[in-house]
């Protein structure tokens, strides 16, 4: 599993890898604090899932990017602030597969880790 994650602040990516290991241990994981550096990491690999942050850096191209790549990548959003705005449902209908609350307890996100891709199993079953 290769995944990346994007967030202006170290110490979210390194809470977010720490769900990440407990889902998938032999994950490749890259990391990225600006949508600058998530395109300069797509460019030069392909991830199965992206865990971005809805605000950070260079975000107001966001639902352009979110558009290209939910085509081919499992993509799960992070807000520091509400996921129940304008925003999040437009990326949502772009393709992102689950919002979360930053504050959201360690289960639940662990949970909706693998709920994104248990979906996909269940489709093919």
């Amino acid at each position: 599993m290769n995944i990346l994650i994007a967030d202006e602040f170290l110490i979210y990516r390194y809470v977010i890898k720490s769900y990440i290991s407990k889902c998938w241990p032999n994950a490749t994981i890259a990391e990225a604090g600006s949508l600058q550096e998530v395109v300069t990491n797509v460019q030069e690999a392909s991830f199965d899932l992206m865990i971005l942050d809805m605000h950070m850096p260079g975000s107001q191209k966001l639902e352009e990017f979110v558009k290209e790549m939910a085509k081919s990548t499992k993509i799960v959003m992070f807000s520091e602030y509400a996921i129940e705005t304008n925003k999040a449902k437009r990326l949502t209908d772009l393709g992102v597969e689950n919002m979360l609350l930053k504050s959201a307890p360690g289960k639940d996100v662990i949970a909706s880790f693998q709920a994104v891709f248990a979906v996909e199993k269940m489709k093919s079953a």
